[in-house]
């Protein structure tokens, strides 16, 4: 009997829980920043890569806590022949945001032509962070056959089928 008002007290107490609470979604970025931000990748698009730098700073500034602005911001700086504005950016990130897979993964795209081996490691650790980002598996391929490294982009390759179930190609 006392089993039974146990078991049925546990089971009562189970169902008053109910199923376990979504996440709350994420605060919607400011009007300024998601203004600034759409400005910055329209310019991307018409490849206006200075001007498109210029507004992802100024979404940067006005919503400091969105680390894909930072990551849209350091490719922009790239792409507008200001390395050392984007290399800034993207260090500042790391520290920010060290568990963020995008920003170790922007970090390798623009390490790979000047640090080589940097670059690798910062792919490696986007797929560490996130196994399932199959760009940066495609990035390491790519680095790792342009250093040479046939033995490592072999176990990459049997890695990357294990994992997706298909063959990787190097971007």
């Amino acid at each position: 009997m006392v089993l039974r008002r146990s078991v049925l007290g546990l089971l009562c107490g189970i169902a008053a829980c109910g199923p376990p609470k979504q996440p709350a979604a994420p605060a919607p970025l400011p009007r300024a920043a998601y203004a600034a931000y759409l400005d910055g990748k329209l310019a991307a698009y018409r490849d206006e890569w200075g001007n498109a730098a210029d507004a992802l700073a100024d979404a940067a500034a006005a919503a400091p806590e969105q680390p894909m602005i930072a990551v849209e911001l350091a490719r922009a700086q790239h792409k507008a022949k200001r390395p050392e504005a984007a290399r800034a950016t993207l260090t500042a990130a790391r520290a920010r945001w060290p568990r963020h897979p995008q920003v170790w993964l922007a970090s390798g795209d623009l390490l790979a032509a000047s640090a080589p081996a940097l670059a690798i490691d910062a792919y490696r650790k986007a797929i560490a962070l996130d196994p399932d980002l199959s760009q940066a598996w495609r990035a390491l391929a790519a680095a790792l056959a342009r250093a040479k490294a046939t033995a490592e982009l072999d176990q990459l390759g049997r890695d990357y089928q294990a994992h997706f179930g298909s063959p990787l190609t190097a971007r």
